[in-house]
């Protein structure tokens, strides 16, 4: 497939780097739109997305989002934009309500395939034609960008931006002919960065940026030089730098950064009352760790780069040391620009307690470009690795499936009982995918190899998320969502999620607005984060809940089981009449999602559009 392969490895895979690239390309893409939507429903936050497309689809209003009636203002507004755009492209016209899970995945999956891509052209750039191939097809077959290619969140776009941002960067520094072009490039890609998930691009570039222009790159060129002590070498390399003319290029890239990212939250600010408090909570009391009452530890990131890494993750600690080997000389800048990349993101992601895996997303393109080299190296290079050592691994491979694979197969049983069918065909997939793979190295057609494991693992991935498709994964909102509609209650009635945020799939597949409690904005002014509630706010939520009770007009409230039994607790007197109760973890009734309303509501006759219906199920309710 690679330019440079050994005269023993010619007849294997072997490409010229234009049917690489296509090669490349068609990996790509099904890596990361296949099977759209086929796989589990949309998460909680997930549907976030979809549903603020669809308010913008329904009411024209573009600028500021809303969800549920209620301005959505904590996140960046791009991905909900590219959702309700690419929506009239992908969804019927005369879809109602509008907005498919198709089209709410399909600008993340976009997204994916022009990562890779992004990947491949640093790659190429930093290291040559065949390893930059090496990096995309490490990228397109990794775990991390497979699965948030599939995902509505908006962090495949940050990630795709924050790429393109460093890579442009990266180019505006090497080269002196194009330099403003690259710069400008990549300021301009920052400040999309910031309209997908702002202000995140600032720490997850600009650290990195500042801390290898102004560090890394100068101490490079000082131990690689020549001429007095290293460390008098090192000052005067640091001091060089700060004085270099692509400096000049900071005041109009700063310019254009501002031009593309200021003007939305300055309109926000200027026509949403109270956006300041919400933002102080959304970007400031998260990162101090004040949304939750469970902080992560430090090293919570170092498992899940390995996991987003799979199937190549193997080579991560060889990659994290090769800048500093002799035998990476040659690749040494380009792997040291990675390194750093990967280092600053890492570590400014870990000095928050408050961590989510897909934080981590757009440190993937950086991981997958520092371990190109060595994957080229592995299953490319001259000479090929020794038999007694291939032996070796094949058998550390072998212990390691049969650790990990019964582990894996036990921890799915414990979350979802229900998906355990998928177990044995997954398992035998991941065998004899590795098996073609470590056959294909042993008999030395080691590109053969690299391109199996590849396949292997966009194969694997493809199947497990079909499979996800036909389980229960997820599956609680979406059936009392179906259940709500089939005793008529929908976009015709008021329905409030009692605590908390409302779950966004229970608005998006019932194709109406589930209301909070108290909105964000109300909230966000009356506390800090979210790890404590207020006697008084306490209080005031419970005489609302009271209040719609015990109004004369219809009601519908959505409680979880146990914050409903903490309600009657408190309110030993409070009359209502459960209308549904739907399970949504099979090992913890506590989640149980409930529905309950008015205690003189028994149905929804009134809602019957003509006498050729048939009525409605009137509810058979438990009276409390």
């Amino acid at each position: 497939m690679f330019e440079g392969a050994s005269s023993a490895e010619s007849d294997n895979a072997f490409m010229s780097p234009a049917v690489g690239l296509v090669v490349l390309v068609t990996l790509g893409v099904a890596a990361c739109l296949w099977g759209m939507d086929a796989g589990p429903p949309l998460s909680d936050h997930e549907a976030i997305v979809p549903q603020c497309a669809r308010q913008i689809r329904q009411s024209g209003q573009w600028l500021i989002p809303h969800f549920n009636r209620v301005p959505f203002i904590r996140k960046t507004p791009l991905q909900f934009w590219a959702v309700a755009g690419i929506s009239y492209v992908s969804d019927p016209p005369d879809q109602d309500p509008p907005v498919s899970v198709l089209a709410a995945r399909l600008p993340s999956g976009v997204a994916g395939v022009l990562t890779v891509l992004a990947v491949y052209a640093l790659g190429r750039y930093a290291y040559g034609k065949r390893v930059g191939l090496v990096a995309g097809l490490v990228a397109g077959g990794s775990l991390g960008v497979m699965f948030y290619s599939h995902n509505a969140q908006t962090e495949m776009l940050l990630a795709l931006f924050a790429a393109a941002s460093m890579a442009s960067f990266y180019r505006g520094l090497a080269e002196e002919r194009r330099e403003g072009l690259y710069l400008m490039g990549g300021f301009a890609c920052m400040g999309l960065g910031m309209l997908a998930k702002g202000p995140l691009p600032i720490p997850l570039v600009g650290l990195p940026m500042v801390v290898y222009w102004g560090l890394a790159a100068p101490i490079q060129r000082a131990a690689e030089g020549s001429g007095g002590a290293l460390i008098g070498r090192v000052f005067r390399a640091i001091v060089g730098q700060v004085f270099r003319r692509r400096t000049l290029w900071f005041t109009p890239g700063v310019l254009l950064f501002f031009a593309i990212a200021a003007p939305w939250p300055l309109y926000v600010y200027l026509k949403v009352p109270d956006a300041v408090a919400l933002w102080r909570t959304e970007f400031f009391d998260r990162y101090e760790g004040l949304l939750s009452s469970r902080p992560k530890p430090f090293w919570y990131y170092l498992p899940l780069l390995i996991g987003l890494t799979v199937p190549f993750c193997l080579s991560l600690p060889e990659a994290i040391i090769a800048p500093f080997r002799d035998k990476y000389r040659k690749e040494r800048a380009g792997m040291l620009f990675a390194l750093v990349w990967v280092t600053v993101q890492v570590i400014f992601l870990s000095t928050s307690p408050f961590k989510r895996p897909h934080y981590l997303v757009p440190v993937v393109p950086g991981a997958c470009l520092l371990l190109a080299p060595v994957i080229a190296r592995l299953f490319l290079d001259d000479p090929a690795p020794r038999k007694s050592r291939v032996r070796l691994a094949i058998i550390a491979l072998a212990i390691a499936m049969a650790v990990g694979l019964p582990w894996g197969v036990w921890e799915m049983h414990e979350e979802y009982p229900g998906i355990l069918w998928m177990a044995l065909p997954t398992c035998g997939l991941i065998l004899i995918g590795l098996g073609i793979c470590c056959g294909l190295f042993w008999r030395e057609r080691r590109p053969a190899s690299l391109m199996a494991l590849a396949v292997t693992s966009i194969i694997g991935f493809a199947w497990v998320w079909s499979a996800l498709g036909r389980s229960d994964v997820n599956m609680g909102e979406v059936r009392l969502a179906e259940a709500m509609r089939r005793l008529g209650i929908d976009e015709g009635d008021q329905i409030t999620f009692a605590v908390g945020r409302p779950d966004a799939r229970l608005g998006y597949y019932l194709g109406t607005q589930v209301q909070p409690l108290f909105t964000e904005l109300e909230i966000a002014t009356r506390r800090r984060g979210r790890i404590e509630v207020s006697e008084e706010i306490l209080w005031e939520g419970i005489a609302r809940v009271e209040a719609l009770l015990n109004s004369e007009e219809e009601h519908y409230l959505i409680f979880e089981a146990d914050e409903l039994n903490s309600l009657k607790m408190m309110l030993p007197d409070i009359r209502y009449t459960e209308v549904l109760r739907v399970p949504t973890h099979p090992k913890d009734r506590s989640r149980d999602l409930v529905v309950i309303t008015n205690t003189w509501n028994t149905g929804e006759e009134e809602d019957l559009d003509g006498d050729d219906r048939a009525p409605p199920p009137v509810f058979n309710p438990t009276s409390s």
